[in-house]
């Protein structure tokens, strides 16, 4: 479930972004955006992302289809890894609000 909400926490961190810097709130016009997406419109308006951020949201999104969609095979995070993906969450958080 912390896996679950860390992707939670990010998409709505990146929807809170994309809303103060265009005015407008995108899950009115596109409410099944992706987060990879929102991340390209995100940097269309010019606002940069660390290559290393990216990658760590997709990391945490991944994880998180993961642990929500059954697939072939099931992902059950360890603690560590769990940790691991909160880690990634928060210095994320931190980056984009800095």
């Amino acid at each position: 479930s912390s896996v679950i909400l860390c992707g939670r926490l990010l998409e709505t961190a990146l929807h809170r972004r994309y809303y103060d810097v265009t005015g407008n709130d995108i899950l009115e016009t596109n409410p099944g955006i992706g987060l990879g997406t929102l991340i390209a419109k995100l940097k269309e308006k010019g606002i940069p992302f660390d290559p290393a951020i990216t990658q760590q949201i997709h990391l945490i999104n991944q994880s998180r289809i993961y642990s929500v969609h059954k697939k072939q095979e099931t992902f059950m995070p360890s603690r560590d890894q769990t940790h691991a993906i909160i880690l990634f969450t928060i210095d994320a958080m931190n980056k984009m609000f800095k």
